[in-house]
């Protein structure tokens, strides 16, 4: 709706703009200026109507209940390998996360290399990221994806105050590493919860699990950016 009623103000502004031109501005000019503008509001509402049906259809690469397994490999990256679905259900510790200023993230001493540097220090975010060797600003991701290494398995703005069921958790093993955000809510979608879990192994490899996320957990027309995961990977 908001998008339409930009549209028609666009329209509008530009109809009374060519309507106060002197009289040197042709009427030609003026009608062809009108004609232009009534393209452009119908292609954006016809787009408006349609986008809603196309995302409705969309299916995406985010598939619940599978673990992959990213191991280094001889060119400095990483390989990602599907394996059997494992979720750890000893989940450890509850991490003081908010999703305020107060503690948006965690630092934890954790020896661990990647992308061929030795990391001394994780940084473990609220909003599904881990950084290496320095924090992590949800801000940085909006603004220029941030310059920190990290693994991102699931990016969205989610909310570990939100529900007294939701919660980070962290356990750490002689060689590894458990995070798991564990039926965590989203800031702006309450009622979309996310499970998943990311494993770091002390020779560099680590796994992402995905084993409860919501049906619908792509990005829809008049959604809020943050709304939805927005970046899986590692960087």
């Amino acid at each position: 709706g908001l998008s339409v009623g930009i549209l028609f103000a666009l329209f509008l502004f530009v109809l009374n703009f060519l309507s106060s031109q002197p009289e040197i501005t042709t009427f030609s000019a003026k009608f062809s200026g009108a004609i232009l503008t009534c393209c452009l509001a119908v292609f954006g509402v016809l787009a408006w109507v349609a986008t809603p049906v196309h995302a409705a259809e969309f299916s995406p690469a985010i598939i619940d209940h599978r673990s992959i397994l990213f191991s280094p490999n001889n060119s400095g990256g990483y390989r990602a390998t599907e394996v059997p679905f494992v979720f750890q259900t000893d989940l450890g510790e509850v991490l003081p996360l908010t999703d305020s200023s107060i503690n948006p993230t965690e630092k934890i001493n954790f020896e661990f290399p990647f992308f061929e540097q030795q990391f001394q220090e994780i940084y473990i975010s609220n909003d599904g990221a881990i950084g290496m060797g320095a924090d992590l600003d949800y801000k940085d991701f909006q603004f220029n994806f941030t310059t920190a290494p990290a693994i991102l398995p699931l990016l969205l703005d989610l909310d570990p105050e939100a529900s007294p069921n939701g919660k980070i958790y962290l356990r750490r093993e002689t060689d590894q590493l458990v995070i798991t955000y564990n039926h965590v809510p989203a800031f702006y979608q309450p009622e979309q919860v996310y499970t998943f879990q990311v494993v770091l192994y002390s020779n560099g490899k680590f796994s992402i699990t995905y084993n409860d996320l919501p049906e619908r957990s792509f990005f829809l027309p008049n959604d809020h950016p943050a709304a939805t995961p927005w970046a899986i990977g590692i960087k």
